[in-house]
């Protein structure tokens, strides 16, 4: 009858109705759990990345061996209490001049650093050069004027760890890790004996030996590499890049070493 096929008419669209409401509520809720997972996602992400960011030096602090003397488990609390920042450098960028006072450790984290002095003349000599995990400038930090008596400069691109130093007096690992420094400006005065040697010699033949066979007996291996291009070997040798060269060219030729660049193998025994 009309009136039966009217309410069948009505209940069906109400059910309809129904339907489509909790179509809407179901696909309102996967949305809901889509943006909460997207959500928690990028908060887990971002605590992640906050972490590696804020963590991204502790290997080269490890590698330098400044915790050396702490136990494994204190690693990552001294970590973050020294307070750790970075800076970058480009090649030939000056990170202290002669002068400025460097109140903190300085590590490379990656590239190169020479410590070199200028005279008065433009001649340069450079003192040492420091490869990646290496501390450089710790006796000017050490010392009760903190003032540098060098200039230290990268040798190519580079980054660089600092660690203030107060941070490293007032901290409770202070005694372990002063004693790692120890040992560190023990280990300078022990270079600086050897550089003092090599300039001791008179002739650029017997400093390029000297300075070669020194290379060889703290690599163990007759394979070289100065890290050093000919006017900065010059300038370590304290001698005139020329006549480096031309001594350099005279020992090849005499099958006493063979070079390509800055690689140098020793084919005999150093006099």
């Amino acid at each position: 009858t009309p009136a039966i096929c009217g309410v069948t008419t009505t209940l069906f669209l109400f059910l309809l109705n129904i339907e489509m409401l909790l179509n809407k509520q179901i696909l309102l809720n996967k949305t809901c759990i889509v943006i909460e997972n997207n959500i928690n996602f990028n908060v887990r992400t971002k605590i992640k990345l906050k972490e590696r960011k804020e963590m991204k030096h502790l290997e080269t602090i490890l590698e330098s061996g400044i915790f050396s003397e702490i136990n494994k488990s204190d690693y990552i609390i001294a970590f973050e209490s020294f307070e750790i920042t970075s800076e970058k450098f480009k090649r030939d960028e000056v990170i202290f001049s002669s002068g400025e006072v460097i109140d903190k450790i300085c590590i490379v984290e990656k590239g190169r650093v020479r410590e070199e002095r200028v005279y008065e003349d433009g001649e340069v000599c450079i003192i040492h050069t420091f490869g990646a995990n290496s501390i450089f400038a710790l006796e000017t930090v050490v010392s009760r004027k903190k003032t540098a008596a060098v200039d230290y400069v990268c040798s190519e691109d580079s980054s660089i760890v600092y660690i203030p130093y107060k941070n490293i007096e007032k901290s409770k690992w202070s005694r372990e890790i002063m004693k790692f420094l120890l040992q560190e400006l023990a280990d300078g005065n022990f270079r600086n004996m050897y550089k003092i040697n090599i300039l001791a010699r008179r002739s650029v033949r017997e400093r390029i030996l000297l300075y070669l066979n020194h290379l060889k007996k703290r690599t163990e291996s007759s394979e070289i590499d100065v890290k050093m291009d000919r006017e900065q070997m010059a300038q370590f040798l304290c001698v005139n890049r020329s006549s480096l060269s031309n001594k350099l060219n005279q020992l090849k030729r005499e099958g006493i070493i063979n070079f390509q660049k800055n690689k140098f193998i020793i084919l005999k025994q150093l006099e």
